[in-house]
C-alpha cells in the first residue's frame, strides 16, 4: 500500500472534491428542492448514472 501525502487542502488532488463539483455544477445545478426526498432521489439517480467508469478511474492509482 502506498501512502500519498497531499497538502491539507488541495481539492484538485482530492477525488471526492472533483465528484462533488461535477454533481453540483453539471448534474444537479442550483435547484430549489421542495422536499429532501426529491433531492435525495435525484442525487442517487445521478450517482448511479455516473457509474464506476466515470468517476473511479481517478482513484485507481491510490490502490497500487
Amino acid at each position: 500500500m502506498l501512502v500519498y501525502n497531499i497538502p491539507p487542502y488541495s481539492p484538485e488532488l482530492n477525488a471526492i472534491e472533483r465528484l462533488w463539483k461535477k454533481l453540483k455544477y453539471q448534474l444537479m445545478p442550483a435547484n430549489a428542492w421542495e422536499r429532501f426526498k426529491t433531492m435525495l432521489d435525484t442525487l442517487t439517480s445521478k450517482l448511479a448514472e455516473l457509474g464506476e467508469v466515470t468517476y473511479m478511474p481517478s482513484l485507481h492509482h491510490y490502490a497500487e
